[in-house]
């Protein structure tokens, strides 16, 4: 909040798209590669055996069924989406942590969602939902209460200086991502 009682807005990314895949205009950098979701599945799904935690987790092999990731470099939720996706086709439920200084704008956000929900249908749900660029913790609830988002608009030391003073479980995983700037 700023001292006048109003929120603090964040700029917001600005991006074109190249070759169809956002692009940002603020770093020179692709958002992820052509094929996204694959790329999401070599750098951050395999690595962390997600699909076997998730399976696990849905068997009752862990707090309360629940994956638990943390992320730094929210940017087109592709990252989320994915990792949702795994997690709801195991049964598992995922609470998902990020943190993104120049996020998406609605406008921006809803673009990317529709060119993405055929693949991707949660993109839909949080396109519905996507919040505005204020800064501080924004919690989003999807698929029925089994998806939980909770994303930091603002700087990542801010996020994780706050998160270290709440936070009271750990993370199964973390996605630290935005790998050109």
């Amino acid at each position: 909040m700023r001292p006048d009682g109003r929120p603090r807005l964040v700029e917001p990314a600005r991006i074109r798209y190249r070759d169809d895949q956002p692009f940002s205009l603020d770093f020179d950098d692709i958002y992820h590669a052509a094929d996204g979701a694959a790329e999401v599945a070599r750098v951050f799904v395999e690595p962390t055996g997600l699909p076997d935690l998730a399976a696990a987790r849905a068997r009752g092999g862990g707090p309360g069924g629940t994956v638990r990731i943390g992320e730094l470099g929210f940017g087109s939720a592709l990252n989320f989406v994915v990792a949702a996706g795994i997690c709801l086709r195991a049964g598992a439920r995922l609470h998902f942590v990020s943190c993104e200084a120049r996020p998406l704008g609605t406008d921006d956000f809803a673009a990317v969602a529709a060119r993405r929900k055929t693949a991707h249908p949660l993109y839909e749900a949080l396109a519905a939902v996507y919040p505005p660029a204020v800064a501080g913790w924004h919690q989003r609830v999807l698929a029925g209460g089994r998806v939980r988002l909770t994303v930091w608009f603002g700087e990542a030391a801010d996020a994780l200086a706050d998160l270290a003073g709440r936070q009271r479980q750990g993370f199964d995983a973390w996605f630290l991502d935005g790998f050109a700037p």
